[in-house]
């Protein structure tokens, strides 16, 4: 049976200054608003933003978000290799971004609180930086595993970033199964551009993801054993599911899936597992603690 039960790591916030803002016009920067159609979406998720994400199409080859309120576009997350958004092409180094904009914002202000923003991993490398740019919050995430290419864009209107009061959102039933669903489309955007099949949805099994999160949150515990020493395949077996080989990722304390997936992707063994071609299929459970901070627990199978 392969294991592989790996801890993600946890994005920090604390107030901190802004050191500097950046204001750059490209031509291109609305280029997702003009790839996306007023055709019936694919799939509609709930943001933690004052806005709705709509998945064109399923096409994980051709993966991109719409971001909408009451049908105007105000972000926008982008997935395509080689596709140009504000003058910065996915595929490219990293290093194109701090070429062109210099060093991202350390804090974004909201009322009189400054959010920092975090852009490294637990090993100090940078994986993400977020400007100003023409009245979008712009964030650029890296691949670390991928001699630092430009992976994903990530951007939103600053007054749909202003919307959201504080560093989580306010939690709900339909934000859960959003971030719980749009997180599967995010790993088989992922397996299909590597060549690795794409997983199969099991979502009557996210009620054995949800209790792990739960538990974690009640019993102020992060891990991949249970307070009452099961490990992930004994609650996937209790939970009905027969497999031959079976993971785990979990995480917890990132904005939302978007940015749980891209910190699992630049984390070696949680990307293993995602991309892992043994796995067939997948859960997602996901529960918000008092705070609204949202825990991830993700069961891979076959």
């Amino acid at each position: 049976m392969l294991k592989k039960w790996l801890a993600a790591i946890v994005v920090a916030c604390s107030i901190f200054t802004i050191s500097s803002v950046f204001t750059h016009v490209d031509a291109q920067a609305t280029a997702t608003k003009t790839a996306s159609t007023q055709q019936k979406p694919y799939k509609k998720f709930y943001s933690e933003y004052d806005m709705m994400w709509e998945m064109e199409k399923k096409d994980y080859k051709e993966f991109y978000l719409v971001g909408r309120k009451n049908n105007e576009v105000v972000g926008g997350y982008d997935t395509r290799k080689g596709q140009t958004l504000f003058g910065i092409k996915i595929g490219d180094l990293s290093s194109t971004v701090t070429k062109k904009y210099g060093k991202p914002v350390e804090s974004i202000i909201k009322g009189n609180t400054e959010y920092k923003q975090n852009y490294k991993d637990g090993n100090g490398k940078i994986t993400s930086g977020t400007y100003l740019i023409d009245g979008k919050y712009v964030t650029f995430f890296y691949d670390i595993h991928a001699k630092n290419t430009i992976r994903s864009i990530l951007w939103v209107t600053d007054k749909t970033e202003m919307s959201k009061q504080g560093f989580f959102t306010a939690s709900s039933n339909d934000l859960r199964n959003s971030f719980e669903e749009l997180s599967f489309h995010l790993m088989n955007q992922a397996r299909v551009a590597k060549g690795v099949p794409a997983l199969t949805y099991e979502a009557q099994y996210n009620f054995i993801g949800r209790q792990h999160s739960r538990d974690m949150i009640y019993y102020n515990f992060f891990d991949h054993k249970s307070k009452d020493g099961r490990q992930p395949w004994d609650r996937m077996k209790a939970g009905g599911i027969k497999f031959t080989t079976s993971g785990e990722n979990l995480a917890f304390g990132q904005y939302s899936a978007i940015y749980a997936h891209e910190a699992l992707m630049n984390s070696l063994g949680h990307r293993e597992n995602i991309l892992q071609a043994k796995f067939a299929h997948s859960f997602i459970g996901v529960q918000f603690s008092n705070q609204n901070i949202p825990y991830f627990t993700f069961g891979f199978y076959k």
